[in-house]
């Protein structure tokens, strides 16, 4: 999604700089403005708007690029009518209007960074109304006196689009007295990204499919379920998701999120000791993300829970237990052998063995050796994977390892565990005050993390909480201790956000690097070498610490354009 630094009219650039703006009292009209999407989420209120009624914007074949709109009136207006038009060049096929959505940005409360993680309670830091929701727009569209109606725009650029220059127009007109028309100009660039399932970017967002039930008021894993957790899981797939979450204990992480996580996997202790184990919901939920388009990696947590403690029914007494031990012990041992080995064999039988692991998150390294001598032993075949510390130590025996951002990887360790074909990603949560995804993150902070990717030559990112909602996600976004929308990127309804529309447009910008490194590398002339020198040194410039000076906006642009340059 790529997106480019909006290009001012002479007239919108004058009346920019000499701070000139429509303000209350001008004409009875619709009036408007694009407006750079690397602005911060907290917009401003009217008055304050120039006029800047035409858009220019690049990308690939194949990406979808993003702007947004702001419209506004003097005067209430209602059933205000929107058009389309194609997108059109001389002597080549058009861009579709259907290739063109319109949303509505909606606000949601947040509230600010302070202590991170340790936040003594929402109602002690400061709160404020952020746009990030984006909703279906609904023509016609009501007006209200004075008040800015914002419109998210993406064009997605099909693949077998002629490179060119196409133009086209957003009209937006109520009844035969007032009409305002908006151009965009997008230049289509002769390189081609690939469909999100060739992405190589491995982005691991984790589902809650609990919160799902909770506020669709459906009955978990029961038909209706699974039909409202569609859009969410199809819009994450296309943002080139590879990992299924899946859990196999009950509270794996506690209590952290509104919803609790339960197991997916129901177990049995019979009377005589031995154990029955029922994969009827961790199955179906794994073919129902497939069918969505998930396909790569079904991450299985957590055989190391935060609280040491799982849980089964005992058909002894007649009533569930907890067990309550610590990696190592017999108990633990004797808990988990039985279920490795038929887990094993149940995974074998559907075919996935080969692309599950068992996974962990912030665990010890004790309790990550004792784990890794367990499964080993008893099931080889199945993989590891860890978010977490990272322990040098470990990294021929783990097959996925995700560390917090700050963390640095040796060079030769990166490329020992890609030519193994393991995958190291890194990950930020609520310790991170930038950059991140929180509400309150400046947009491009969420495009940043990508590009950030690309420099660490991780092959992702990983982010703990795709869709764990709050009470009320359309209204709040805090949530207990922790950063406002740190706990969830996407709306209920497959309802995208500002956050997620940036996401994936660092992780298209990400496969492009990607691309164009490859495509400098094979050509060995010195114009190449030349210019894989300035992408490299560009990307250089991507380190945590430059953001104390540089806003990940204005780095973004400068990536940005030296990416256009490189592709033309």
């Amino acid at each position: 999604m790529r997106t480019y630094s909006i290009h001012l009219t002479i007239v919108g650039m004058m009346l920019f700089y000499l701070g000139c703006s429509i303000r209350p009292g001008a004409p009875a009209s619709i009036q408007g403005s694009f407006f750079n999407i690397d602005t911060t989420s907290k917009y401003p209120e009217l008055p304050g708007y120039p006029e800047v009624t035409t858009w220019k914007g690049s990308g690939w074949r194949g990406e979808r690029i993003s702007t947004q709109l702001v419209v506004w009136s003097p005067e209430h207006l209602d059933h205000v009518h929107i058009s389309v038009s194609d997108f059109t060049a001389p002597d080549r096929q058009s861009i579709r209007k259907e290739q063109i959505q319109l949303r509505t940005i909606q606000t949601v409360m947040t509230d600010e960074f302070a202590e991170g993680c340790e936040k003594s309670g929402i109602e002690n830091y400061d709160s404020s109304m952020v746009a990030d929701a984006l909703l279906q727009l609904n023509p016609p569209l009501d007006i209200d006196p004075d008040t800015p109606q914002w419109l998210w725009i993406t064009i997605q650029i099909p693949h077998e689009t002629e490179p060119g220059i196409y133009t086209g127009s957003i009209t937006l007109s109520q009844e035969r007295r007032y009409r305002k028309t908006f151009h965009l100009e997008v230049e289509v660039l002769a390189p081609e990204l690939p469909p999100p399932d060739q992405w190589t970017y491995h982005l691991d967002l984790w589902q809650n499919p609990f919160a799902e039930a909770r506020i669709s008021k459906t009955v978990p894993w029961s038909e209706s379920h699974f039909e409202i957790m569609r859009p969410t899981l199809e819009m994450l797939a296309d943002a080139g998701q590879k990992c299924i979450t899946t859990v196999i204990t009950d509270l794996p992480w506690n209590g952290q999120t509104y919803d609790p996580f339960l197991s997916m996997v129901s177990r049995v202790k019979h009377a005589d000791g031995t154990w029955y184990y029922d994969y009827t919901v961790f199955d179906a939920w794994v073919e129902f993300a497939m069918e969505c388009g998930i396909t790569d990696q079904i991450n299985c947590y957590s055989m190391v829970t935060w609280s040491n403690q799982y849980s089964f029914y005992d058909e002894a007494s007649g009533k569930k237990s907890i067990l309550e031990c610590k990696p190592g012990s017999q108990e633990y041992k004797q808990f988990w052998i039985p279920f490795l080995t038929d887990f094993y064999r149940h995974l074998k039988a559907k075919g996935w063995e080969n692309i599950t692991t068992i996974s962990m998150d912030e665990r010890s390294l004790e309790d990550l050796n004792e784990v890794l001598h367990l499964v080993h032993s008893g099931t080889p075949g199945l993989k590891i994977a860890f978010a977490g510390h990272y322990h040098p130590e470990l990294d021929h025996e783990l097959y996925d390892i995700s560390v917090a951002s700050k963390h640095v990887i040796p060079e030769n360790n990166l490329y020992y565990r890609k030519e193994a074909g393991f995958k190291t990603t890194f990950y930020v949560c609520c310790v991170e005050a930038v950059p991140n995804t929180f509400t309150f993150s400046h947009a491009a902070e969420a495009t940043y993390l990508s590009w950030y990717a690309a420099y660490r030559k991780f092959d992702g990112m990983l982010r703990w909480s795709y869709n764990s909602w709050t009470k009320d996600p359309f209204k709040d976004s805090r949530f207990r201790r922790f950063p406002a929308g740190d706990t969830y990127m996407v709306y209920p309804g497959g309802i995208s956000s500002v956050r997620f529309e940036r996401l994936i447009e660092g992780i298209q910008d990400y496969e492009n690097i990607r691309i164009l490194r490859s495509t400098l590398n094979q050509n060995s002339t010195f114009d190449s070498e030349e210019k894989l020198k300035r992408l490299n040194n560009l990307l250089a410039t991507f380190q945590l610490e430059n953001l104390n000076h540089q806003s990940a906006a204005e780095a973004i642009s400068q990536g940005k354009a030296l990416l256009t340059e490189l592709s033309q």
